[in-house]
Parts: structure tokens; C-alpha cells; sequence
């Protein structure tokens, strides 16, 4: 779920996809949004916390597909728990890069949450940057221009003004931009190089946050595109240095393990369903 311009803060929002055209809503909260159990969805159906195209929902609504999906979650007993989002350290600097009254560049650690989304909603990093570095008047919130995963670490360029949201969006929209990644991956690589041209979509019958690599022409498939360089081999891994020529969701990591050379301890497109939801319980309960 994502949180659009007009929502509060921290309420989440999303479209029903296809795959969930039918399904009950506490079913297909279950099966999108793994970060809660069934007890838990129920709860907060009970408690008003989720709206179906606008009005509380109950859970027993039969879906279609493009509905509206709100989740405002409670807020946590202490709002000064973990001010930089979920498992990371509250009082590591952040290095600075650059900044001005329109930009702002930082090195963004690993296992920070950028912004509020799934099961992560308070204390995300925007939000803490915001408190030395707010926006200007005209800017609702400090605007990421693009994403890092939770467990990514890198540059990361936040607009402090309409202007800059709208001049970087376009630029990267334009692909102008020029993304590079390096990683480690599982197994050693045969290749030193490869190109993966693969379109990348939701899986045709599961509601999952996973992507993966489907038939040109498929319902869901977006053209996707990145390169694979070796950079090192080790004995039982490979650093590798990644360029998406496109923005799709997920994209390298999708790519990487349809190689068969998931990212080392990627334990969304790396680990099975059991170990990925562990996971979300144990950053959940504070790890």
C-alpha cells in the first residue's frame, strides 16, 4: 500500500489488481499484505482502521478489480520510538551530500524504510530528515525522487520544492538519470556480462508484494530491461555491478533471480514464504 497526496499521514492506500477481482477483502488482505496475520486484519476491520472504496469495511466484501483500499494504522504508544524507521539506529548520522532550499541528496544506510509503506508506517527516514531539512511552503512533504529498497544503501535525492520534484521526476521519467548498483549475489556467475530483457509483473494468481518474470504480452507484463556485470568472483558468491535500464518494481531483484542468482540473503526473492514472514515478525516485534 501506498499513501496518496490527499490521505492522512499515515493512512496506506491501494488499487485491487486483477488478481484479486472476487476475493473477499480479509482475503485479499491476507494474501497482499502478509505483515499481518488473519487475527490481526480482523482486528483492525473491527476497530473501523480499513475502508472499501471510501466506507468502513467489515472484511466479507467481495472485490473487484480497481477498488479503493484505506488502512489507517494506530499509532504506537511511543512516538519517539526508532526515529529514523524500523531496525535501523536512531543515532547513526546520515551523511549529507548536498544541500540547498530545492534539493537534498544524502547516503541513505541500509535497513532504513524510506517512506511509510506496508508493514513499516511510523518513524519512516523521510520523515526524520524532514525535521532538519523541511520543505518549502510549497511542498506538502520532503519528496523522494526515486526509490531505495529497505535493505538498499546509496544516494538518494529528496525535492524540497515543486520545482525540483517536478525538473528530477521528468528527468528521471526521461531516463536522463543514471542508476548504478553493486551487490552480491548467490553462486558464482559462469558470465562476465549479460543483458536480461525480461518483462517483469505481479504473478498471474497471487496477490503477493512479489514480481517476477512473465511472457511478453502476459496481462500485468511491463518491459524491463538491466545489465549484469562481474565485478569479483568469491567461492560461493559474485559481486556484481547492476544498471536497470527501466523502473520496474523490484526490477533487479526480479531479474537476479531469474538468472538463478538471487541477491545474497534477499528474503523476498531469495528465501521461501516461512522465512519471509519470520522476518516480518521479528521487524514487527522491534529487530
Amino acid at each position: 500500500m501506498s499513501a496518496p497526496a490527499e490521505a492522512g499521514a499515515d493512512t496506506l492506500c491501494s488499487r485491487v489488481p486483477e488478481a484479486g477481482d472476487g476475493l473477499s477483502l480479509l482475503d485479499w488482505l491476507l494474501v497482499r499484505f502478509r505483515y499481518h496475520d488473519e487475527r490481526e486484519w480482523r482486528a483492525h476491520l473491527a476497530a473501523g482502521r480499513i475502508a472499501h472504496n471510501g466506507r468502513t469495511a467489515c472484511g466479507d466484501e467481495r472485490l473487484q478489480r480497481g477498488d479503493s483500499i484505506a488502512f489507517t494504522p494506530p499509532r504506537p504508544a511511543s512516538s519517539a520510538r526508532d526515529p529514523v524507521g524500523h531496525g535501523g539506529e536512531p543515532d547513526q548520522p546520515v551523511p549529507v551530500l548536498f544541500a540547498d532550499d530545492d534539493l537534498l541528496v544524502v547516503d541513505k544506510p541500509a535497513h532504513r524504510v524510506v517512506q511509510h509503506t506496508g508493514a513499516f508506517v511510523q518513524h519512516t527516514f523521510v520523515a526524520a530528515l524532514a525535521q532538519q531539512y523541511p520543505p518549502a511552503v510549497d511542498l506538502p512533504r520532503l519528496e523522494p525522487v526515486h526509490r531505495l529498497d529497505r535493505e538498499t544503501s546509496g544516494v538518494l535525492l529528496l525535492a524540497r520544492s515543486a520545482l525540483a520534484r517536478r525538473v528530477l521526476s521528468q528527468q528521471f521519467e526521461m531516463r536522463t538519470v543514471g542508476k548504478h548498483y553493486v551487490g552480491i549475489v548467490d553462486g558464482v556467475m559462469a558470465v562476465d556480462h549479460c543483458e536480461v530483457n525480461a518483462p517483469i509483473g505481479p504473478p498471474a494468481a497471487d496477490g503477493s508484494p512479489r514480481r517476477e518474470v512473465l511472457p511478453t504480452g502476459a496481462p500485468g507484463a511491463k518491459a524491463a530491461h538491466s545489465s549484469v556485470r562481474v565485478r569479483q568472483r568469491l567461492p560461493a558468491a559474485t559481486v556484481v555491478e547492476l544498471v536497470p535500464h527501466t523502473g520496474r518494481t523490484h526490477q533487479l531483484r526480479v531479474h537476479l533471480a531469474h538468472l538463478g542468482h538471487a541477491l545474497l540473503d534477499d528474503l523476498l526473492y531469495g528465501a521461501g514464504d516461512a522465512r519471509y514472514r519470520a522476518w516480518v515478525q521479528h521487524v514487527k516485534a522491534g529487530g
